[in-house]
């Protein structure tokens, strides 16, 4: 062999060696990041199955809210029908006050009217009768009052029961891209 030959031969062989441990040392890198998703997708999963986990109590806590919840609405649909009641009757009671005191008030009107209007009435007799049109008013003025300060209102409606709040299910990890694509 020519020194020629063995030059080459040298050079091809440490070539060859070049390459395989370039290519061997990015398989290297390869196989470390495909290892590193790996790890890091099997520790996503863990958590995810934990969060599930989780959700489901979360799921069954929800489910005894809601059960109590329907209770606490059967609560309020019977405290919300006994104020319906009791604000009919303070309403009614105020309707039938304020009809009594404009009775009373056209009465002396047309008591007051009557005398106004007469043609045979004396001054006198007309001032009287202003007068007791205006003593009969504030008489069923404060009448009303009275009567309006013993009526009983209902106040506010009773307040609606909150609805529990509905747990929000976990994302779940998607798998990492296999190496090499």
């Amino acid at each position: 062999m020519t020194m020629l030959k063995k030059v080459s031969a040298v050079v091809l062989a440490v070539a060859v060696i070049a390459s395989g441990a370039s290519a061997a040392s990015a398989n290297d890198a390869k196989t470390k990041k495909a290892k590193k998703a790996v790890a890091e997708f099997k520790a996503a999963r863990t958590e995810y199955k934990d969060a599930m986990a989780d959700y489901k109590e979360l799921i069954v806590d929800y489910n005894a809210g809601r059960v109590d919840q329907k209770a606490a609405n059967a609560e309020h649909k019977a405290a919300m029908e006994a104020w319906r009641a009791a604000n009919a009757e303070a309403l009614a009671a105020r309707k039938l006050i304020k009809q009594a005191f404009v009775a009373a008030v056209q009465a002396a009107e047309v008591t007051r009217d009557a005398v106004l209007n007469s043609e045979t009435a004396t001054e006198e007799e007309k001032l009287a009768a202003e007068a007791a049109f205006e003593a009969a008013v504030a008489a069923a003025k404060a009448e009303r009052d009275t009567l309006l300060s013993q009526v009983v209102f209902a106040g506010n409606p009773p307040a609606k029961p909150e609805k529990p709040a509905k747990p929000v299910k976990p994302v779940k990890p998607t798998k990492p891209a296999k190496p090499g694509r």
